[in-house]
C-alpha cells in the first residue's frame, strides 16, 4: 500500500502488483524434517517440539501465517551430480515437501537440482587433537639452546682445554683470552639455566599445529563422519589422507582417542550436546585455534519455487535484528564451550622431581664412564706391576 493526495486529502491506495506471499492465511506449508538435536527435536509422539530450526519455523509461520505441517523423514540424504538424490532430498525433488531446512549445507550441487534461500545459520568446522606427548627428560636438557650454541660451547670447552696447553699460563696472550672465556661461559650459564626453569615452569607439552595446513604440513591422519563429506571434497590434499567413518557424531571423539599416532578430527563442534559423547574424554583433547571451513546452512525448495524471494526477506529480518542469537541461545545448551584449561593453575603443580629426570640420568651416566675409567687405572697399574 501506499498513501496519495488527493485535493488536499490522504487516501490509502493499494498497489498495482501486491505481493501474494507474505500472508498464507492458515495455508499449511509441507516441511520436511528429521529427527537431529540440537537442531530439530521430536517427543515420543514424533511432534516437534524444540530445537534451531524449530524456532526458525516457528518465527517465519507467525510472520507469514501459515499452518505448519511437518513431514518426518529418516534421515537428510544428499544431492549427486548427476542430479539423483535420497532422503528427504528425494522427497522434496518429487513434490512431497514445499521445504526443507534442517541445517542443510550450501552447496553448488544442491542449487544446481534445488531452489534455496541465503543461509540463515553458520557454524565452524573444527579441527580435534589428542594431546600431545610430554619432552623426554633428555630432550628437555638441550631445549634451551639449538645446534649453533651447543657448537659455540663445544667449542669453549675444547678450547679451555686446549689453550693452557698451547699458552703459558703467565703469558699476556692468556690472560688475555681468559677473560672473554669467562665472561662467554658465565652468559651461556646464566641463560641455560634461565631458560630450563621457565621451560619447566610452564608444565611444556609437544606443540599442536594452529589450523588445516599446519596439521597437513605436521603429517597427520583426518578423520570424520559421511556427513561432512559434501565439502570436505573441495579439499584436494585430503585425497590420501582422509578416513570417514559411518558412525554417530557422538561416537567420533572415542574413535579419535582410539587411534593412534598423529590423527585429527573434522567435526561442527557447536551442534553437539552434553549427553552425546563422555565429557571426560571431550575435556582431554584440544582443538585447533583456526577452522577448516565454515558451514553455512540454506533452506531447500523445489526448483523454481516462488517462496525462496519471501523467505529470502523474512530470513534477513531473522538475522540482521537479532532473533537468531536469541535462538541459538535458547536451543544449545549452555555451559558446553571448550574449555582448554583442564586444571586450575593453583591446582597444578609447576615443576616436580620428574622434570629433573634428565639431569639425574645424565649424572649416573657421567658417574658410571668416570667409575669405569677408574676401574680401568686400577688394572693396569695391577697389570703394569
Amino acid at each position: 500500500m501506499y498513501i496519495i493526495c488527493t485535493n488536499g486529502h490522504l487516501t490509502w491506495n493499494k498497489p498495482s502488483f501486491p505481493r501474494k506471499l507474505n500472508n498464507f492465511w492458515k495455508c499449511p506449508l509441507r516441511v520436511l524434517v528429521w529427527n537431529e538435536s540440537p537442531i530439530l527435536n521430536f517427543n515420543q509422539n514424533d511432534d516437534l517440539v524444540s530445537g534451531i530450526d524449530y524456532y526458525v519455523l516457528e518465527f517465519l509461520r507467525e510472520i507469514m501465517n501459515f499452518s505448519l505441517f511437518p513431514i518426518l523423514t529418516p534421515s537428510r540424504g544428499n544431492v549427486y551430480l548427476n542430479g539423483t538424490s535420497n532422503g528427504a532430498f528425494k522427497l522434496l525433488q518429487a513434490g512431497y515437501g514445499d521445504l526443507m531446512l534442517g541445517c542443510s549445507i550450501c552447496s553448488r550441487v544442491r542449487r544446481t537440482f534445488f531452489t534455496s534461500t541465503v543461509f540463515y545459520f553458520t557454524t565452524p568446522v573444527n579441527l580435534i587433537v589428542k594431546p600431545t606427548e610430554t619432552y623426554h627428560a633428555l630432550e628437555i636438557l638441550l631445549f634451551p639452546f639449538d645446534f649453533y650454541t651447543w657448537l659455540v660451547i663445544l667449542i669453549l670447552v675444547i678450547g679451555r682445554r686446549i689453550g693452557p696447553m698451547m699458552l703459558l699460563r703467565t703469558s699476556i696472550k692468556f690472560k688475555l683470552t681468559l677473560f672473554p672465556w669467562l665472561f662467554g661461559v658465565l652468559i651461556l650459564r646464566s641463560s641455560y639455566e634461565g631458560s630450563v626453569f621457565r621451560f619447566l615452569h610452564n608444565r611444556p607439552k609437544r606443540p599442536i599445529p594452529n589450523n588445516f595446513k599446519e596439521a597437513l604440513q605436521s603429517g597427520y591422519h583426518f578423520i570424520s563422519d559421511n556427513k561432512l563429506n559434501i565439502f570436505l571434497k573441495d579439499f584436494t590434499e585430503l585425497d590420501s589422507k582422509l578416513t570417514l567413518y559411518d558412525f554417530p557424531k557422538s561416537k567420533m571423539f572415542d574413535k579419535l582417542n582410539e587411534l593412534e599416532g598423529k590423527n585429527v578430527l573434522i567435526t561442527r563442534l557447536e551442534l553437539y550436546v552434553g549427553d552425546e559423547f563422555n565429557t571426560s574424554i571431550f575435556h582431554m583433547l584440544r582443538k585447533l585455534r583456526s577452522p577448516i571451513v565454515y558451514n553455512f546452512a540454506c533452506m531447500y525448495m523445489p526448483k523454481y519455487s516462488f517462496l525462496a524471494a519471501e523467505l529470502d526477506i523474512r530470513i534477513d529480518q531473522l538475522t540482521t535484528h537479532g532473533f537468531m542469537k536469541r535462538i541459538l541461545d535458547k536451543s544449545l545448551i549452555p555451559g558446553l564451550t571448550w574449555n582448554r584449561r583442564r586444571k586450575n593453575r593453583k591446582e597444578a603443580k609447576s615443576m616436580s622431581v620428574e622434570h629433573l629426570s634428565g639431569t639425574f640420568q645424565l649424572l649416573i651416566a657421567m658417574m658410571g664412564m668416570a667409575f669405569c675409567v677408574f676401574v680401568m687405572e686400577i688394572l693396569m697399574v695391577h697389570w703394569n706391576n
